[in-house]
């Protein structure tokens, strides 16, 4: 039976990668031998469920030497290790020994770019690399030595929209085949959602990235014309206290409340009227497609480069111009413009019924092109 490597960073935590690996891995066991490889590893166990025949190898298992009361010196080294420490020459004998077994004949998929530039020097061999590719290379540092190593080994860099594929084909002129592929859904589509509640939701890790301290700002001025309307941000990480502080400057302590994160999210989904994604950036952005596909009417900024793949504006969802989309990607950056037109645009959802209730049933149609089945052939089209 021919062996599939998923390779990345943290395969324990919550995130769209992760999904998308614990998707494919579920579907794909029942032909292939599946291993899962996460180079670090901080929770107890990984947040998405893995069916028992994957076979789940934790290269640096900070979790459980953490736990350890007397770590001998080798395990306090490794527990000391941060993620781009692996780079280090001197790790080199260690990486080469954990992937001593990937044979000639196996696949290898790279859940992120950064994973495979750690990674592939000490892959001896393997059958085929496949390179998915969440963002694009804005960071210049890595260029060079990224164009130089992939284009020796990497038969595919997969990419999640359109504009994406197209800087990469730049990047690599010719050099390694470049496709776009969606994510899977895997709701089951059992519920519909509740339009009339007054609830606004969004979903994801509580960094900067994610845009939540935008939405909390424009969140106050959603509150001063309609104060009966909560939202709800579902997520975690470590911005929770920042957030927190941030709702409590704005006191909105009681109308923004940070939740804990579900595998059920089509509870929530379900018990929700709009549904915003104030990101900074997204290669795909899986909980906006999957709120899409539920039927709830989204609005989204137009991050560079995806929400244009998903969204046409008024007709399954808001798309919110950004006043420059480049600025808005630093972290730190906020337009108050931006944060006025987004409230403005939950402002026109929560007063026009009608318009979610239109929004919502044509963004189901997203669902056409995503199913696990075709996704799984698509990439299966790689191999």
């Amino acid at each position: 039976m021919k062996k599939i490597y998923f390779i990345d960073e943290s395969l324990d935590k919550m995130g769209g990668v992760e999904r998308m690996i614990s998707l494919l891995s579920n579907l794909w066991v029942a032909d292939y031998d599946v291993h899962l490889i996460s180079l670090f590893n901080e929770s107890a166990n990984p947040f998405f469920s893995f069916h028992p025949k994957v076979k789940y190898t934790k290269i640096i298992d900070k979790y459980r030497l953490g736990k350890k009361k007397h770590r001998t010196k080798e395990e306090d080294s490794l527990f000391q290790l941060k993620y781009w420490d692996l780079v280090d020459p001197k790790n080199s004998s260690f990486l080469e020994e954990r992937f001593s077994m990937i044979d000639k004949e196996d696949i290898v998929i790279f859940g992120r770019v950064s994973a495979a530039q750690i990674v592939l020097p000490y892959l001896p061999q393997a059958g085929k690399i496949i390179v998915r590719a969440a963002t694009s290379l804005y960071d210049t540092s890595f260029q060079d030595e990224i164009r130089t190593l992939f284009s020796k080994r990497v038969a595919y860099v997969v990419t999640l929209n359109n504009k994406y594929k197209k800087l990469f084909e730049d990047f690599f002129q010719g050099k390694v085949k470049i496709v776009r592929l969606f994510n899977p859904l895997s709701l089951e589509f059992s519920k519909q959602p509740d339009l009339s509640v007054e609830r606004v939701i969004t979903t994801g890790r509580y960094n900067l990235q994610k845009g939540f301290d935008v939405l909390i700002k424009a969140w106050r001025k959603v509150n001063e014309k309609y104060p009966f309307w909560d939202l709800d941000i579902i997520g975690e990480g470590d911005y929770e206290e920042e957030f927190r502080k941030l709702i409590k400057e704005n006191h909105l302590s009681q109308k923004i409340f940070l939740k804990s994160p579900t595998k059920n999210i089509e509870d929530e989904l379900a018990n929700a009227s709009i549904f915003v994604m104030p990101s900074r950036f997204e290669g795909y952005c899986n909980s906006l497609v999957e709120a899409m596909a539920f039927g709830l009417p989204c609005i989204s900024f137009n991050w560079e480069c995806g929400a244009e793949d998903h969204i046409q504006s008024y007709e399954n969802g808001v798309i919110v111009p950004l006043e420059d989309p480049i600025k808005y990607m630093d972290i730190f950056y906020v337009n108050e413009r931006d944060v006025d037109h987004l409230a403005t645009a939950i402002i026109e959802l929560i007063e026009k019924k009608n318009l979610r209730e239109k929004l919502g049933e044509n963004a189901k149609k997203i669902r056409e092109d995503r199913t696990l089945e075709i996704i799984k052939q698509e990439w299966e089209k790689l191999f």
